[in-house]
């Protein structure tokens, strides 16, 4: 009898071993799969938020880029409507000038001209071929700082480059003497902000260079 309860015994003990077993393994793989599920949709969710944000920064560009073009051709409407026949406007090199000037092209009359400011942020293997360009439209006039005010050898290369009006914002008299001696320039655009304007255009003068104030 003893012997008989010792098996039975056994039998219970060696059951209940492969029960936690069984219930070790069963809950090691649904934790597998939770964690596996969980991971699988958060890919998805990352997925579909950086969709969803280049979405919106593609639809965001688009939209500025509109208002940009829709700007261009309001402000050229405006102005020649004024009376005014020049209008300076300036530039990113993250947007298309062409395209901006396309859109102004659409509204401004036959004798309007844009005077075009490049910050200073161009080089001359960018600037170059872009203003060969823009001098292929009649509306384009002016190039008014297309790189720093240090590199008068770019300015020259683009003036003999680009049949194209040539007219830097200069605001000393160095610079006045710099950009004519190195034959840099077609005009000289002359900031009046200080006492040094008139001695700025005496010496533009003396070299037979135009003054825009």
């Amino acid at each position: 009898m003893w012997l008989g309860f010792c098996h039975l015994l056994y039998q219970w003990a060696l059951f209940g071993v492969l029960a936690l077993v069984l219930v070790t393994f069963v809950y090691y793989g649904l934790q597998q799969a939770r964690e596996s599920t969980i991971e699988t949709m958060e890919r998805g969710a990352r997925s579909l938020a950086e969709e969803n944000v280049l979405r919106a920064e593609a639809d965001m560009e688009a939209l500025v880029v509109e208002r940009l073009l829709h700007n261009a051709r309001l402000i050229a409407e405006r102005a020649a409507a004024q009376g005014y026949r020049v209008l300076k406007m300036h530039t990113a090199p993250f947007f298309d000038v062409l395209e901006q000037t396309r859109a102004a092209a659409q509204v401004a009359p036959a004798d309007f001209k844009i005077h075009y400011d490049f910050n200073g942020n161009r080089t001359l293997a960018t600037a170059l071929p872009l203003v060969k360009q823009l001098r292929a439209q009649p509306l384009v006039g002016f190039i008014e700082d297309p790189f720093p005010k240090t590199d008068w050898e770019a300015y020259r290369k683009l003036k003999e480059g680009a049949d194209i009006i040539l007219a830097p914002h200069l605001q000393t008299r160095l610079q006045v003497m710099e950009a004519i001696h190195c034959q840099a320039v077609d005009a000289v655009n002359i900031a009046p902000s200080d006492w040094g304007l008139m001695d700025m255009a005496r010496i533009a003068e003396c070299a037979g260079s135009p003054v825009w104030v």
